[in-house]
């Protein structure tokens, strides 16, 4: 897998956060991750609360990943993780 480009954008249309399965709405800002693998080029997204929860969820679950690629997420555990956590998340919402 490579990496291409990744950013924060506002949604022109529903997405799936790739780390929770929630939605992402509408006009919504996200955090998105673009990659080429096998030849085939795709957009990861993530809710911006839970892209920043996940560095902390990396160290509390002792998971070493350098990129999603790399990364298997639980849904249920990781929506677990940050409903319980709040205060680990990183990245202002």
């Amino acid at each position: 897998m490579t990496f291409v480009a990744d950013g924060e954008r506002v949604a022109r249309k529903p997405h799936v956060c790739g780390l929770c399965l929630g939605r992402i709405e509408i006009r919504e800002l996200h955090y998105w991750q673009t990659t080429v693998d096998a030849g085939r080029i795709g957009t990861w997204r993530a809710h911006r609360e839970c892209w920043g929860a996940l560095p902390a969820y990396e160290r509390w679950f002792d998971i070493d990943a350098s990129w999603m690629g790399e990364l298997e997420v639980d849904p249920d555990e990781f929506r677990e993780f940050v409903a319980e956590r709040p205060d680990r998340t990183e990245v202002d919402a």
